[in-house]
């Protein structure tokens, strides 16, 4: 599949390139879209995935689950973008409370 074809109207054929000669990071969103196209699980990617029962996270996770909890629902994945959401919203209550 050509990088053109991978971003679609979404993602730079340059950005990609970026991407994939290591010179630029991907944000979760972005990566999401990667990973739909190819048809492949986001965790493919990544070398840990956030489990649902794991410790407090830092915000920035727990927001960065809660947009590729939107792209998901977007994406008509309801049942799977409601467990990112759930995520996101029980690491905010843990860290509030600790």
């Amino acid at each position: 599949m050509s990088l053109a074809r991978l971003g679609g109207d979404d993602l730079s054929r340059g950005f990609l390139s970026l991407v994939e000669s290591g010179r630029s990071s991907i944000s979760l969103k972005a990566l999401g879209i990667v990973a739909s196209r190819l048809g492949l699980p986001v965790s493919y990617f990544v070398d840990e995935a956030p489990e649902l029962t794991s410790s407090p996270v830092s915000v920035d996770h727990a927001h960065a689950a809660l947009a590729y909890s939107g792209y998901l629902k977007s994406q008509g994945r309801t049942e799977e973008a409601l467990e990112y959401a759930l995520w996101a919203a029980e690491a905010r209550i843990e860290r509030e409370i600790a």
